[in-house]
């Protein structure tokens, strides 16, 4: 379970003490209440804070230095630090305040409002720096694992592997690889409590191509969807896979829904913007997919094939809907 964050408030007048701490309480973090810089210091070093609120106005260490103590240390220069400052602190002092690096200041007499919305916005980038910090261990403990496991697999296993795993015609994974990446990130998104989203992409009109090109032209087709789906996603852990006849698939690890279904469209624009003419479409003279897109924290309640049959779902309804367009479904 993660720890709660840890706010550092430093303050010499207890009566602002009590006000700031009780705005840092409401956002669910614990609060370390000092009242001089040296006490600060102390805290600084051997705490692990995430949120400084330091009232400038303290008699016993200059707020030059504790800022400079704070923001330049190695453990601690990159913890957000909001300034409290006297109103008639000249400019020059926050300029050089935002040189060594605070994330916000207020002045007295204190808007405490205004005081919360600003610590909500630094929590916030808190909480998104947190967040892409754990991505990135995941991540490369995922590289880290697929590294051990190639360089456990002989060269004639991995070569019989590949010619199992990947589609003859496109060059990309097929929908038996497909079964597998789903099952294994399934369950790892479940250990993780994190979002994991399927997309299913169909051709539009795709009977109707290859009635007017033929099935040479339409294996063409096919390879140049592919390739522009599988370059489309990018990010460590995505996986993309031909389904079958025109459909293909992907599996998006850590992705909430609506970055999910933004991600979807701009699939669906590059396959349509690369041209592919299609003289008998219904909606287009250029070839376009539809995309249904399902989203879900995976939990012991679903399984891994529930997910599919949503996206299908939403595939179903793109198609209902006019097609090329990306529907989806969160669960």
């Amino acid at each position: 379970m993660d720890r709660k964050f840890v706010s550092l408030v430093i303050e010499g007048n207890q009566e602002k003490m009590y006000n700031i701490e009780n705005i840092v309480l409401g956002f669910d973090m614990e609060v370390i209440k000092v009242q001089t810089g040296e006490e600060a210091l102390v805290c600084i070093y051997n705490e692990n804070i995430d949120l400084v609120l330091f009232d400038a106005d303290i008699n016993d260490i200059d707020s030059t230095t504790i800022l400079e103590t704070i923001l330049t240390y190695e453990r601690t220069y990159d913890i957000p630090l909001m300034l409290i400052t006297e109103e008639s602190l000249d400019d020059d002092f926050i300029i050089k305040a935002y040189e060594l690096g605070i994330a916000d200041y207020v002045k007295k007499p204190i808007n405490y409002k205004i005081l919360k919305c600003k610590i909500h916005s630094i929590m916030e980038m808190i909480k998104r720096r947190k967040n892409f910090e754990r991505k990135h261990l995941m991540y490369k403990k995922r590289i880290e694992e697929l590294e051990e496991e190639l360089e456990c697999l002989s060269e004639e296993k991995s070569n019989v592997e590949i010619d199992v795993n990947i589609d003859a015609l496109t060059n990309i994974p097929n929908r038996r690889m497909f079964n597998e990446i789903l099952k294994e990130e399934w369950f790892r998104e479940m250990r993780n409590y994190d979002h994991l989203s399927v997309f299913m992409m169909d051709i539009d009109y795709f009977k109707q191509y290859n009635d007017k090109y033929g099935h040479v032209a339409g294996d063409e087709c096919l390879k140049k969807v592919a390739k522009i789906i599988d370059e489309s996603f990018n990010r460590v852990g995505d996986f993309v896979a031909r389904y079958g006849g025109e459909e293909f698939v992907a599996v998006i690890p850590s992705f909430e829904y609506d970055d999910a279904k933004l991600m979807a469209d701009e699939v669906r624009k590059r396959v349509r913007e690369a041209e592919i003419l299609h003289e008998d479409s219904k909606i287009s003279n250029f070839l376009t997919i539809s995309i249904g897109v399902a989203s879900i924290v995976p939990n012991a309640k679903y399984s891994p094939i529930f997910l599919v049959e949503e996206a299908d779902s939403a595939l179903y309804l793109a198609k209902k809907s006019g097609r090329n367009i990306v529907k989806g479904i969160e669960i």
